[in-house]
Order: structure tokens, then C-alpha cells, then sequence
């Protein structure tokens, strides 16, 4: 009934009934229909004012309401974009994770095997990931640490073979570099196994 009122229906009939109590003033405004009519078309006038006063409060609260479901709106799609851009930043951290024990277990073979063309560059490649994976946000302060440490490691193992090994001198990597190749190794490894379980949680 409310909605039916403070529609255009409801204003066409106030207004059909004012212009009708309007005209009945005019014709008998000498007579005693005539103070009934004037009673009539003021008491339309004043129901005319408050659905006036009604319908710009509906319209302002339409307003809002649209005001606050933009704003609902714009905070989900952002919300949906700071995942979205998550699940790229741990898609690409797993896949240098995955790309440096890869390299360091070829680096380890090479200089086991005396390929050493190889090693030096499988070195240099490996250098260049764990300095881009020092600074990963997924990454603990002391793994971090670790990570930066390697970039040391990388460094001395290439002058290592640049000048012991590239002449044809024979041997393999000292035992230090061997190890820390190793633990490096290891330490990836539960990386991403903890990467791993972290990623089916839901976000």
C-alpha cells in the first residue's frame, strides 16, 4: 500500500483530487461547499508536502544504499585481486625454488662428473635465483639469511673452478662446497614441502 501511495500513481490521483477540489472551490465558493472544498484541497495540499518530503527521503536512502553496495563491491574485487595476486607470488616462489635445486643437483653431478664448462654455468644461473629469492616475502628471517649466504657460496665456488679446475687440472669440488651444496638442497627441500601444505589452505 505504501509503495502503491509514494508512487507516480499516487501523485496523479493527489493531484487529480486537488484539481477537482480546486474547481469545486471555484464553482462554490459562495456557497457552504465551498469552505468544505477549500478544507479538502488544503488537506490534499499538506498529504501532497509529505509525499513530497517521503519520496526525496526514499530517493537519498536509494542513493545510499547503492553508495554503500559500490563500496561492498569495490572491497571484494580488491580483496579478490590481493589473492589473485598472492597465489602468482607463491606459484612463482615454488617455481624458483624449484628451478634452484634442480640447478644445484646438475651443478653437483657436473663437478662429480669434471664437466666443468657446465658447472661454471650451472653456478652463475644458481647465483642469480638465490639472490632473487633472498628477498621473498614467503621466506623466515633465517632462511632468508641462508639464501643470501648462498650467493657468497656460488660466488667462491665459480672463482674455485675458474682457477683450479677450467685448465684441465683434475679433481672435483672440496668437501666444504660439497656440503654446503648439500645443505642447500635440504633446505629447499623443506621449503617446499612446507610451501607445499601451506598452499591447500584455504586463503
Amino acid at each position: 500500500m505504501a509503495d502503491w501511495l509514494f508512487s507516480w500513481k499516487g501523485f496523479t490521483l493527489a493531484g487529480v483530487i486537488l484539481l477537482a477540489a480546486l474547481g469545486v472551490a471555484i464553482v462554490f465558493r459562495d456557497g457552504p461547499y465551498g469552505n468544505i472544498a477549500s478544507i479538502f484541497g488544503v488537506a490534499v495540499g499538506v498529504l501532497g508536502f509529505v509525499i513530497t518530503i517521503w519520496t526525496v527521503h526514499d530517493a537519498r536512502q536509494q542513493i545510499k544504499d547503492a553508495s554503500t553496495r559500490a563500496e561492498k563491491a569495490i572491497a571484494q574485487a580488491a580483496e579478490e585481486s590481493r589473492r589473485a595476486i598472492e597465489r602468482i607470488a607463491a606459484l612463482l616462489f615454488a617455481s624458483d625454488c624449484a628451478a634452484l635445486q634442480h640447478g644445484v643437483e646438475n651443478l653437483r653431478q657436473a663437478a662429480q662428473d669434471e664437466m666443468w664448462p657446465r658447472a661454471v654455468y650451472r653456478c652463475q644461473e644458481c647465483r642469480i635465483v638465490a639472490a632473487r629469492l633472498a628477498h621473498d616475502s614467503h621466506l623466515t628471517a633465517d632462511e632468508a639469511s641462508q639464501f643470501r649466504q648462498a650467493v657468497d657460496d656460488f660466488a667462491l665456488i665459480l672463482v674455485f673452478i675458474e682457477r683450479n679446475r677450467l685448465d684441465g687440472q683434475t679433481g672435483v669440488l672440496q668437501r666444504s662446497q660439497i656440503e654446503r651444496l648439500d645443505e642447500l638442497i635440504g633446505l629447499l627441500v623443506r621449503i617446499q614441502g612446507r610451501t607445499h601444505h601451506e598452499s591447500l589452505r584455504p586463503i
